[in-house]
């Protein structure tokens, strides 16, 4: 059926013998209003499109050739998946870009100014530069709620996207939507406070540096052996010995070779005991944390869906990790894990992080909920982290108001 479509340029026949009723059959076991919707009505909408049509013709072009692919099978899907995310969230780009643009026109031009959209030239983005710049608080932080509570200017983002939902999402290797406003983006350089970065105790750094430098396994342990007779912080230098052995005794000597096998060994060969060795140095100084393996449930989202009064069972958020506080069972931490190593799709990618993003709010909602009586102040102060692993990738981030 394939090669008969692909003899001749009939994309609407794939599309309507192939695309529609693998997303019509999907639809019907995905929960209404997830990001699973969500993702497959982005997928229907961009088959419609030239660029959506093209990548249907790649796809089914190539698809013949996996059968007879033996290993490097699964990486052409990954790539060609990749490739057609790519497109649809470019595609998705540009028609938020064009009807943004489209509804400042017709404000424009409704309200009589004609001058005005006349006078500023061929670029709608300086029209609407100069019309927010007039806005402007010079609170940064009242002027990104300004921006976000206007209908106009997030009704045409994605559902699932962060300024969506009030969150503005910014850091290394974060880019900048199209739609917001570029004069605010920048100037979160300097309203974001710098991440507090623990350094080495000098008398340990000469020690870690040979270690790390390490040739081979067999000089690694000794070196570490070494280590342990150098005296200095207990704490810091427990925590040293216990990460630098989980190399050189497990990952290096025989555990290394399956992190790419899955993301069950990633996570419990590798993620797992660094953040337990985390946990335990927390421990040692006073902090009342345990790490929580494995698909455990965040009791945070849990306890907000409930508020709700959605008690399905299918609605729960099962985190691949996570970090909670004893005392008053607050989660200061979730972990996500994208596949095996060097494994991770795009679209794997993207959908753990929004998913993060979602259980994020739900824990400040909790803690604001919890305490709905203390200072905003000490609110404002409080950070969450999400602790994010993909592809060869270790990624943190922090949601704070």
């Amino acid at each position: 059926m394939l090669g008969k479509y692909l003899k001749v340029n009939c994309t609407n026949k794939i599309r309507d013998a192939l695309a529609l009723p693998n997303v019509k059959c999907l639809k019907r076991w995905v929960v209404p209003g997830t990001m699973a919707e969500t993702m497959l009505d982005s997928i229907d909408k961009f088959t419609e499109t030239k660029a959506g049509k093209a990548a249907l013709t790649k796809f089914y072009k190539e698809a013949g050739t996996f059968k007879h692919s033996g290993i490097k099978q699964k990486a052409a899907k990954t790539t060609i998946k990749a490739s057609m995310m790519q497109e649809v969230a470019h595609d998705e780009e540009e028609r938020v870009q064009k009807k943004r643009r489209t509804g400042i026109d017709a404000d424009v031009l409704s309200s009589g100014d004609r001058a005005v959209a006349i006078e500023c030239g061929d670029s709608e983005d300086d029209m609407v530069s100069a019309a927010d710049r007039k806005k402007r608080t010079g609170d940064i932080w009242k002027d990104w709620k300004c921006f976000l509570e206007e209908a106009a200017n997030t009704q045409h983002l994605p559902a699932l996207s962060p300024e969506k939902h009030g969150v503005v999402w910014y850091g290394p290797g974060v880019r900048r939507r199209l739609s917001l406003p570029e004069d605010l983006y920048a100037c979160m350089k300097y309203a974001i406070p710098s991440a507090r970065q623990l350094t080495i105790s000098s008398s340990f750094k000469e020690a870690v540096k040979n270690i790390i430098q390490s040739d081979n396994r067999h000089v690694m342990v000794e070196l570490i052996e070494s280590f342990r007779m150098i005296k200095g912080d207990a704490v810091e230098k427990k925590f040293l010995i216990d990460m630098f052995s989980l190399f050189a005794e497990q990952i290096y000597d025989d555990l290394g070779s399956t992190l790419s096998d899955s993301e069950a060994c990633l996570n419990g060969n590798l993620v797992k005991p660094s953040l337990q060795i985390c946990t335990r140095m927390l421990r040692r100084q006073e902090y009342d944390v345990t790490y929580f393996p494995g698909e455990i449930e965040l009791e945070s989202m849990t306890e907000q869906l409930s508020s709700q009064g959605l008690l399905d069972h299918r609605f729960k958020y099962n985190a691949d990790g996570k970090i909670r506080i004893h005392r008053d069972r607050i989660e200061p931490l979730l972990l996500e894990v994208s596949s095996a190593y060097k494994q991770a799709s795009q679209d794997k990618i993207a959908f753990d992080h929004s998913k993060a993003m979602f259980g994020l709010l739900s824990i400040l909602k909790t803690i604001a909920c919890r305490y709905q009586y203390g200072s905003f102040e000490y609110f404002r102060m409080i950070k969450v982290h999400f602790l994010h692993v993909y592809g060869s990738i270790i990624t943190a981030f922090e949601i704070y108001n």
